[in-house]
């Protein structure tokens, strides 16, 4: 250390010195002199070493002056190991390697021969027959012990043949034939070694194979060689190898050249093929384990010592023994932590027991179970939402059945190099077995007899549990993650008859939730996409909500089998199936994988004390979640605490509970009435947490406290401007959440603006992103760091920044909203920080870092257009999907457009002049990067809110469509607009088209069946309004021109209609009850007014058709009639095919169309299932590099009508590609069939 004082006269070197600490300095303890002047310029030592008794220093150097960087010596110092870190290093016991791999296709046909001539040699197979016709005559105990004996057996054969398949190699340095070579010389020498040794006392040796192999090495005369001369050849061979050992990649590659060139030769192109991927794969796996070395984080391994967090404090435990007996307990109580399910206790265990296959769980699904007065109320709810699923499905149970094709598919496919069974019979055997038809038919077989007779192997029983680390140096037990390593054929059985064919059940019958988003084709971004469009909608619609994030603790870990039982069998799978799984996982010996090796004892549970729980790693786990999750979701909805939708303008209903993605959830509750006190709605939460918590409790697992908080969105006027409630604003909520124990803990309210992380995205409310992007760049400049610290190629780290640091630092981006200046500043400083260790100028200018290559730039993403590229790739693929994304993107842009007003596509209009109409939002965002980058974007004439008589316009169209009016207005108007639930001119005139209703000039509210946001406008908002008002029409309040017949029915309700003869008038007063007028023909009645009294009270519904506008007396006994007007009736009739064709907003996409007739038989061939589609695309770049062309035919199978279409696109060079054809050959088939 630098003291910047005489390091052995000065007051700080004097106090190490002292009796308490005996610091001694080791330059001089070691050299025997004092240490030189350490500054080039001082005279002084001032830089020296202080250590503590018994630590050993052997030698230090201080180097010149001038010789590193800096103006002061750098030093050197050698202490010994032991003395600094002790000597008890524990000894890290790693995995035994494998033999058998499959993608070496030798190893692979050396097992499968070993092992089918094992198996037919004991004949197997005919053994498997046997049991499978004895599984029906002999008892469920005889049977057992024959298939355990059997599968005993058939283990000892894979682990034969894997042991003779193939040998160890030693792979520190890559293989060619001139390291080859040396490798055979040194492993030669080693065996004379030996033979000399063995000759020596007198043994007797067979050399005949290892002379053939000196003279192939050639090795001359190797017996005349002294024990000496071997070694130093030994030696020899050792020092050759390290001198290749820097060359031996490019010796390497020009080995694997050399064989493709021979190939090539002998005409053998699947080698080039093989040979080829082999290059590329090495070169992909040397390039990114450079990048990842010098830019990943050390990784946690399998720890040595454990700290278990106790009342009296912390403890650390070091032993092996210590570790297997803490990690082994409290792994235990995970498992049963279920076990406080009420179904586990009481009368309802007698009726349920463990495992849920009881007469009672049959009684539930058939809706014939008679609940007890004092059974839990929300495990009730579970029970009935049981049998309603049950009661959606077909009566076909899902097949348990095993096939050989079942097997070789997955198996071909999987990855042979995951982690599994304790027995050691890992993937890679099920892998290689696959490419054997005999053999596969034989496993499937041994599977099968195990699922259809719900019998399992006693192999199954035994789990490897691997202890790792989450966070590197983290040891904290309940820190740690517990892989649970099952037998990998009872893994995959789980997987096939759950995961795949009870989920593919479920997905075709639409069982599994929208709020649930671990599922297929839905990513984890769509989660926060969906919360991020549900306070928008909030914000745009000045609504109160509630966003409670109340997470599952150990979720997995933590699932009472008797429920999983009741979900699983609701979903039809078999219960012989269940009761295998579940058994298997209730009474499972753990055996604790850590540091040490793997433990010798077991933990787990038995019959009458079982574990519960899914397990982590278990094939059934997610899809046993899923099905439970299910239930939980579809028992809150019971209790109607729900979030509905309905579309802004077109009425489309939408509900969404919750945002469940495994364990992380999100409650959505919105006000069910828009004149709910804070008080009651916070009531309304409380009530909604609390039920969801007991629903959990139900079903075995608990929330936890410690991840738990919540957001309240409420809303204070200023002026007639909405502002949400800030934290100090809000009274001081207490909310609480179920607990285990029975009491409840609370959770914290953060503020609206404060962001929390949600599936990986940093997200509030109010909608701010900054803090995402904020913690995005500390990843960023993390890893620029640790590339500056690390020795990295310079094209390796491009590869590294293009495919690892982008995709980490733009994730979110199609959820999240950001100013795009903001966003482009925090990646343009990003850019500037990585530019050095790319081997680039910093200060290189930020046109040049994100040019195209081909202009002479860097290349960098722009990350405004990437993320309006990852906002136009999501709306691509889930705009109108039944999905909770594609439902929430619709019905957001429908509360957007009602908010800004207009009627055109607002997307397209001019974001600098009509931003100030919307709130900031997902759509908001969108429509400025649109705008930004110059993008057009279309939407249908069925996404633009429809006007609703002929000539009729948006108010706010033509508000902003002149200058009158300054943006401050703008906001006015529309403020008023919104409140009074008006759209377009013929929202305020009467049915004549043209008189404006004098309802429209008062402060009355809306009384409009569309969604607007709540308003509180003020007098001079109202004021303002009335101003445009008198604008649109004249000073008497008269259009100019009267609008024509309605085109669309209208939003305002109807309450006044007359009959075709104009004798009567009738008033809707309720959905079964209105009152008749008849018209007096004594009064005096002009072109504009007729006068109808003696009003009647009648029942039922009339069937008028026609809209009246009236004037009433007080006492509604006279009704004057000012206009009429027929209401919109929708055409019956469906258009024809042609007819839709040219009604699609680009004809020249159908200039080449040609069809068989009318083209009407397309629509009715696919709804027959005898349509036939195929698209082409082609690109031919010597005739032109920047056109690409395609064609779609559709076909009908029964009349063999044909239908085509053909494009030819002209982009340019760089989109230009095959790639590209056959998307637009995609595309138009799609649209041929939309139009259909």
């Amino acid at each position: 250390m630098d003291v910047n004082d005489h390091v052995y006269k000065g007051r700080l070197p004097q106090r190490l010195g002292n009796r308490d600490l005996m610091m001694t300095e080791r330059f001089l303890t070691t050299n025997g002199f004092e240490a030189p002047n350490s500054y080039y310029r001082g005279t002084r030592p001032i830089t020296g070493c202080f250590c503590t008794q018994g630590i050993d220093c052997v030698n230090v150097y201080a180097s010149p002056h001038r010789a590193g960087a800096g103006d002061h010596r750098y030093w050197i110092m050698d202490f010994d190991a032991k003395s600094v870190l002790g000597a008890g290093y524990p000894h890290l016991v790693r995995p035994k390697g494998r033999r058998l791999k499959c993608v070496v296709k030798r190893t692979r046909v050396a097992y499968l021969r070993r092992l089918r001539k094992l198996t037919e040699r004991h004949r197997m197979y005919s053994k498997m027959k046997a049991l499978h016709d004895a599984s029906d005559s002999v008892s469920p105990r005889q049977l057992k012990i024959a298939m355990n004996k059997w599968d005993r057996e058939n283990t000892e054969h894979k682990i034969s043949a894997e042991e003779n398949c193939n040998q160890f190699k030693n792979d520190y340095i890559e293989f060619s034939p001139q390291t080859n070579i040396w490798i055979k010389r040194r492993d030669l020498y080693k065996q004379l070694r030996s033979i000399n040794a063995r000759r020596k006392l007198g043994k007797e040796v067979n050399v005949t194979h290892f002379a053939r192999s000196c003279v192939v090495a050639d090795i001359q005369d190797p017996f005349s060689l002294s024990d000496r001369e071997i070694g130093n050849r030994i030696e020899a061979c050792k020092a050759r190898l390290r001198d290749l050992k820097s060359v031996a990649p490019m010796l390497r590659i020009e080995h694997l050249r050399d064989c493709i060139h021979r190939a090539k030769e002998r005409g053998d192109m699947k080698a080039v093929v093989r040979i080829r991927q082999i290059l590329r794969n090495e070169k992909l796996r040397r390039r990114w384990g450079g990048v990842h070395k010098s830019t990943k984080p050390r990784r946690g391994g399998a720890p040595t010592s454990i700290k278990v967090k106790l009342p009296t404090g912390d403890v650390q435990y070091d032993t092996r023994e210590d570790i297997e007996e803490q990690a082994g307990r409290r792994l235990t109580d995970r498992f049963q932590l279920a076990r406080d399910a009420p179904i586990c206790n009481g009368a309802l265990f007698d009726e349920f027991g463990y495992l849920g296959d009881t007469t009672s769980t049959k009684a539930i699904l058939e809706g014939t179970y008679e609940f007890p007065p004092e059974m839990d109320e929300h495990t009730r709810l579970l029970c009935e939402e049981a049998h309603r699923i049950f009661s959606l499905k077909s009566t076909e149970e899902i097949s348990n059945y095993v096939s050989s094709d079942d097997f070789q598919y997955f198996w071909q496919h999987a990855d042979e190099f995951i982690q599994s069974s304790y027995s050691h019979i890992h993937f890679g055997h099920y892998k290689a077995i696959a490419h054997d038809r005999y053999l596969s038919a034989l496993e499937a077989s041994k599977l099968s007899l195990a699922a259809t007779t719900g019998i399992p192997m006693d192999r199954w029983g035994s789990a490897l549990t691997v202890l790792l680390e989450k966070e590197f140096g983290n040891i904290y037990l309940e820190k740690m993650r517990a892989i649970c390593l099952l037998e990998a054929d009872f893994n995959w059985l789980n997987k096939l008859i759950f995961a795949k064919r009870m989920m593919d059940q479920a997905y075709d019958n639409g069982l599994v939730p929208v709020e649930q988003f671990a599922r297929r084709g839905v990513q984890a971004s769509h989660g926060v996409l969906c919360k991020v469009l549900f306070c928008d909608m909030m914000r745009a619609l000045h609504e109160m909500a509630g966003i409670p994030s109340v997470d599952l603790g150990n979720c997995y870990d933590a699932v009472a089998h008797p429920i999983a039982s009741i979900a699983l069998q609701a979903f039809q799978v078999p219960l012989t199936t269940i009761v295998l799984s579940l058994s298997v996982l209730q009474t499972m010996t753990f055996f604790l994988r850590t540091g040490y090796g793997v433990s010798t004892s077991g933990y787990g549970g038995t019959r009458s004390d079982p574990t519960f729980g899914l397990g982590q790693g278990n094939g059934m786990a997610p899809s046993g979640f899923s099905a439970v999750s299910s239930l939980m979701i579809g028992a809150f909805q019971r209790l109607g605490h729900a979030s509905d939708f309905s579309g802004a303008w077109s009425g489309l209903l939408f509900c969404l509970a919750a945002i469940i993605y495994v364990d992380d959830t999100d409650l959505l509750l919105r006000s069910k009435s828009r004149d709910l006190t804070l008080d009651q709605f916070f009531d309304d939460c409380q009530t909604a947490v609390t039920d969801w918590g007991q629903i959990v409790l139900a079903t075995g697992g608990y929330l936890k406290a410690g991840k738990c908080f919540w957001y309240m969105m409420s809303w204070k006027w200023v002026n007639g401007v909405p502002q949400l409630r800030t934290l100090r604003q809000i009274p001081k909520y207490k909310m609480t959440i179920p607990q285990k124990n029975g009491l409840p803990a609370s959770i914290p309210l953060r503020d609206v603006g404060d962001a929390e992380e949600t599936l990986g995205v940093w997200s509030c409310p109010k909608g701010d992103f900054g803090v995402h992007i904020e913690k995005k760049m500390e990843v960023g400049h993390l890893w620029v760091e640790r590339l500056r610290r690390n020795k990295c190629p310079a094209a390796d780290g491009w590869l590294g920044f293009r495919y690892s640091l982008i995709p980490k630092v733009t994730y979110g981006f199609a959820a999240i909203t950001i100013d795009p200046d903001a966003l482009e500043h925090a990646f343009q400083k990003l850019y500037r920080d990585v530019l050095s260790p790319l081997r680039v100028n910093e200060n290189i200018t930020k046109f040049y870092r994100m040019a195209p290559k081909r202009v002479m730039g860097l290349g960098m993403p722009n990350p405004g257009i990437k993320m309006l590229a990852y906002k136009l790739h999501l709306l691509q693929t889930e705009w109108n999907q039944p999905t909770s994304a594609g439902h929430m993107l619709r019905q957001s842009l429908e509360v957007f457009q009602m908010e800004t007003g207009l009627s055109t596509n607002i997307i397209e209009a001019d974001y600098d002049r009509y931003e100030t109409l919307a709130t900031g939002g997902w759509w908001k965002q969108f429509w400025c990067l649109c705008h930004r980058y110059d993008v057009q974007f279309q939407l249908g004439r069925k996404c633009l809110i429809p006007l609703l008589r002929v000539g009729d316009k948006a108010i706010m169209d033509l508000i902003c469509s002149t200058d009158l009016f300054s943006q401050s207005a703008w906001r006015s108007i529309n403020r008023v607009r919104k409140y009074k639930g008006l759209h377009s001119l013929a929202n305020i005139v009467l049915c004549d088209g043209r008189t404006v209703d004098p309802w429209v000039l008062t402060t009355e509210g809306s009384d409009s069946s569309r969604v607007f946001s709540v308003e509180k406008p003020t007098r001079a908002d109202f004021s303002t309004f009335h101003r445009a008002i008198t604008f649109l029409t004249s000073p008497t309040h008269r259009l100019p021109a009267a609008l024509g017949a309605y085109v669309n029915k209208p939003h305002r309700r109807d309450i006044w209609f007359i009959s075709e003869d104009r004798k009567h008038l009738f008033r809707n007063t309720s959905p079964s009850s209105y009152v008749q007028y008849t018209r007096d023909e004594n009064a005096r009645s002009t072109r504009f007014s007729m006068t109808f009294l003696n009003p009647i009270e009648m029942q039922g519904q009339h069937s008028m058709k026609t809209r009246a506008s009236v004037q009433c007396e007080d006492d509604d006994s006279v009704v004057r009639v000012h206009s009429v007007a027929d209401t919109y009736s929708p055409p019956l009739h469906r258009r024809s095919f042609l007819e839709r064709v040219r009604a699609e907003p680009n004809q020249t996409l159908w200039r080449t169309f040609v069809t068989d007739g009318d083209g009407s038989w397309i629509y009715e061939s696919l709804l027959s299932n005898n349509l036939v589609m195929m698209s082409d695309g082609a690109y031919e770049p010597l005739l032109a590099e920047d056109v690409c062309s395609c064609a779609a035919v559709v076909m009908c199978l029964r009349t063999g009508n044909k239908a085509s279409l053909t494009w030819v696109e002209q982009s340019d060079r760089v989109s230009a590609d095959n790639y590209r054809a056959e998307i637009l050959g995609g595309i138009a088939l799609q649209m041929l069939v939309k139009v259909a």
